[in-house]
This record gives C-alpha cells, structure tokens and sequence, in this order.
C-alpha cells in the first residue's frame, strides 16, 4: 500500500495534521526505508492515538514503545538506535498485548502485497 495511502487514512481517521503524521512516520521509520514494518507500524498507530488523547509528541521514539512493538512483529525487528532522552516522564509509552494486536490486525488489512510493510515504493 502506497504512504500516500496510508498518509490519508490517517488523516481522516486521527485529525492530525499531515505534518504531524509526517513527523510521527519519520520517527517510527526506524530502518529509514519509507515504509514501515509491522513493528513500526505499531509503534506509528500507538503514538497517533496518544496524540489524539492529548499526550505531547515526543522528541523521537520512545524505546519503550519499540520493544513492546517489535515483541509483537512477525519478523525480527531492526535496530533502535541508542538514545538518552526517554520522552516525557510522565507518560507511559507501554503497549499492552489487546492494544498491539489491534494495531497488528490494522497493519495487515493494510498490507494487501503481502510484503511486511506499509508506505514507501511498492
């Protein structure tokens, strides 16, 4: 499924301005290749919802919300790089095993090639 797709499902679907949705992918774009994994996927559907209920966008991806994504992936998942900022302190940025399997059920009605990815050149 092409990004420009999947861009403007969830726009409709969150409120959230392009821009953000742009920020957000590029975050949880971990291997930098355009689409997103299942993993990532996961972790871009997880934060969309915590900015619909008003939580602020953090700086970069919380490495709390990637483990807890890649332990629902399919696949092995790439490489978060190393980071020191942990995101807002307040915020818990766990996703519980109900919240990740919906997100995972999203991701493969979206990924109809069957490729393990969602956006970029398909």
């Amino acid at each position: 499924l092409p990004g420009t797709e999947v861009r403007t499902a969830l726009e409709a679907s969150s409120g959230l301005a392009q821009v953000e949705l742009g920020v957000l992918w590029g975050m949880c774009d971990v291997d930098r290749d355009g689409a997103l994994a299942v993993e990532e996927f996961v972790c871009l559907a997880h934060l969309v919802r915590h900015r619909e209920a008003g939580g602020e966008l953090p700086l970069e991806l919380p490495r709390e919300v990637f483990d807890a994504a890649a332990a629902f992936a399919r696949d092995a998942a790439p490489q978060l790089p190393a980071s020191g900022s942990q995101g807002a302190a307040s915020l818990s940025w766990e996703i519980f095993g109900e919240e990740a399997e919906r997100y995972t059920a999203i991701f493969l009605a979206l990924d109809t090639s069957g490729l393990g990815s969602v956006g970029g050149a398909e």
